[in-house]
């Protein structure tokens, strides 16, 4: 449990830091990466959380912009989006490869270490979906009571 306060208490106070940000559309719809994901890859504008606001064109004064702790809530989510897709994608190529394995010739080794694999990944995808609740709901309180005192 202290690791996990721990690592709150870091991404919370770690907005300072500016991480680049690149936008793709895939097939699945719009992926979101730290590192160009394709060719076509856009570079989404950094905010600034001293100044609260996107760095973007200026909007009607009719449209309320994010805060800098309503950004961070929106990257969280789909940070936690993307992970939890790549960690379904990992299930389900370890559950492919056990029922192959046991289709092909049942070699109990190689299923049991599957298997402690799958039991693995299984596990760590709901830490990471705890750990990402965690941190929302956190955020989500902070960008309320920061709204509060607007």
């Amino acid at each position: 449990m202290t690791r996990l306060s721990l690592f709150v208490l870091v991404l919370l106070f770690s907005l300072n830091l500016q991480a680049q940000v690149y936008r793709c559309d895939s097939a699945d719809g719009p992926v979101y990466s730290q590192m160009p994901c394709s060719e076509n890859a856009e570079r989404l504008p950094a905010y600034d959380p001293a100044v609260d606001t996107v760095e973007a064109e200026p909007v009607p004064s009719t449209v309320k912009q994010p805060t800098a702790m309503e950004n961070f809530v929106m990257t969280l989510h789909r940070q936690r989006q993307q992970q939890m897709s790549e960690m379904d994608a990992r299930i389900s190529q370890l559950q492919s490869q056990i029922d192959a394995t046991g289709e092909q010739a049942p070699d109990a080794s190689q299923i049991s270490d599957l298997r402690a694999e799958l039991v693995v990944v299984q596990s760590e995808r709901l830490s990471i979906s705890d750990q990402y609740a965690t941190l929302i709901s956190e955020a989500e309180r902070r960008a309320g009571s920061n709204n509060m005192g607007n």
